[in-house]
């Protein structure tokens, strides 16, 4: 990847996501996405991860990557789990939210860190 050397705390809001959401737009059915998500989820850990080694970048620029990583993640794989659903089940899936909690929520995560999120309704009844 021609950018890896690229210290991530130059990387621009959005650009994560914006590379994720291209490859999985390549993708033909779910499972595939998945391994594609996981695939970039491994190759961007590993990016922020040789970085900090490397005294690239400090570990608040680290933090901020991998919450920004995780926060890309969850929003494009979001977006295909209600693809996948309306297209298997009639109706629609309605407006909900994720949350993130925790170090995810603050922006403060590290390489091994799990993602407390919770997933909300916004239907009216």
């Amino acid at each position: 990847d021609p950018h890896f050397p690229t210290p991530v705390s130059s990387d621009q809001p959005g650009h994560r996501e914006t590379r994720l959401r291209l490859q999985l737009a390549q993708a033909r059915e779910f499972e595939q996405t998945l391994n594609i998500a996981r695939r970039f989820h491994r190759e961007e850990a590993f990016r922020i991860g040789y970085q900090l080694l490397r005294g690239t970048i400090g570990a608040a620029d680290a933090g901020a990557a991998y919450a920004d990583l995780a926060d890309a993640c969850v929003a494009a794989l979001a977006d295909v789990a209600e693809a996948e659903v309306v297209g298997k089940f009639e109706g629609s899936v309605g407006s909900w939210s994720v949350c993130a909690l925790g170090k995810f929520g603050g922006g403060e995560l590290a390489e091994g860190s799990d993602l407390d999120v919770r997933a909300h309704s916004l239907s009216m009844r």
